[in-house]
């Protein structure tokens, strides 16, 4: 009889090259060998925005979004990170801070939980405000969020999570900046000619060439 069951070896397999591999970088972090990571590129703006918005004397918003289970799982783990990042960094300038979580009340607790361990880490225990983390529910969350955005007036807005449609139309709201909208219009536009070119290659691909060229009198 096989120990395995049929089907399941490479299941085994991969899982133990996992822990092999995980504990060999554990290891080496002991071993105080650990390797350099390029940094993200949007770091780097996060930590602009914020200088700026304590600068202008504005508020950071970090809006949140996705549920702790299903394929939005890792997404909203890494979301958190980013919170902490951010709180911490707005935390350390003393700046005005409001994180929303949204649509998925299992998340506001430990949203809560998240800023307030990053206000600490930060030497700003005393700072840290629970309402700095508020929760808005389904179907009304991103009007909640635009009445939001339009009554702070932020200096910065930091989007994380799973997002759908509903991020483009809450960030219309802060775009005032006409080079900002010039951008979004010009990115629309190249959005148009892609589909078009895409729809007239499918076309010459269906028809063939010669005829497509007969057809629009070429």
């Amino acid at each position: 009889m096989s120990f395995v069951a049929a089907g399941k070896s490479v299941d085994l397999i991969a899982l133990i090259v996992i822990w092999v591999l995980t504990f060999y970088a554990l290891w080496m972090a002991r071993q105080g060998k650990t390797k350099d990571i390029k940094p993200l590129p949007g770091i780097p703006a996060m930590l602009e925005g914020i200088n700026k918005a304590t600068e202008e004397g504005k508020p950071v918003i970090f809006v949140h979004c996705g549920k702790l289970y299903g394929p939005d799982a890792m997404s909203v783990l890494a979301c958190l990170n980013v919170c902490s990042f951010v709180s911490q960094n707005v935390a350390k300038l003393n700046a005005n801070f409001i994180s929303v979580a949204m649509e998925y009340p299992e998340v506001y607790p430990i949203m809560v939980e998240t800023v307030r361990e990053a206000y600490a880490a930060a030497g700003a225990t005393s700072a840290f405000k629970e309402d700095f983390v508020r929760y808005y529910p389904g179907y009304s969350y991103t009007m909640e969020v635009m009445g939001l955005i339009e009554q702070s007036e932020p200096g910065a807005i930091v989007y994380m999570g799973a997002w759908d449609h509903s991020s483009i139309i809450q960030s219309t709201v802060g775009s005032g900046d006409p080079m900002s909208i010039t951008t979004i219009f010009a990115q629309d536009l190249f959005r148009i000619v892609t589909v078009v070119l895409l729809v007239m290659v499918a076309l010459a691909a269906t028809v063939g060439f010669a005829d497509l060229n007969r057809w629009l009198g070429m």
